[in-house]
């Protein structure tokens, strides 16, 4: 507009005041900066943990005062015998604590060694040794008594 000494213009726009930033792509405390609170605004995040993790980014929460993470974590399930957290408490296959253990199968020469595995329908685990296939005992002539002979 004209100035009051009609010698040029100017602005006759009057400045907002100020108020607490807000998360909405807006300047709201007018220090030239857009939703400078949030650092994290539009980076990657994730929550849950296991199976169970989701990943997502930071956007505004729905009353524009803070950020929260777009990711939906997984439902747990029971827990599977199968090297992953399906139950998503942050532990794998904590059901069965002597997973990896040694063990043996078979007695005498047939004994096998082998390690605790988990099961093939994953409910579970069993000793993954072999034990040998038993075969006859061979005989031995050693340990036999003839009978005496008497002549008289």
């Amino acid at each position: 507009m004209c100035s009051a000494d009609l010698g040029g213009v100017e602005c006759s726009a009057e400045p907002g005041d100020p108020v607490a930033e807000l998360c909405d792509d807006i300047d709201n405390d007018c220090d030239g900066s857009i939703d400078e609170d949030w650092v994290n605004l539009a980076q990657a995040c994730q929550e849950g943990v296991g199976e169970c993790l989701a990943t997502g980014v930071w956007t505004c929460t729905a009353d524009l005062s803070d950020v929260e993470c777009s990711a939906n974590p997984g439902t747990p399930v029971a827990e599977l015998c199968d090297g992953l957290d399906n139950d998503c408490d942050g532990s794998i296959d904590e059901d069965w604590t002597n997973k990896g253990t040694a063990c043996q199968e078979g007695v005498g020469e047939c004994l096998a060694n082998g390690v605790i595995v988990c099961t093939a329908d994953l409910s579970g685990v069993e000793c993954n040794a072999n034990p040998g296939t038993p075969v006859a005992e061979p005989v031995s002539y050693t340990h036999l008594t003839l009978p005496t002979i008497y002549s008289g």
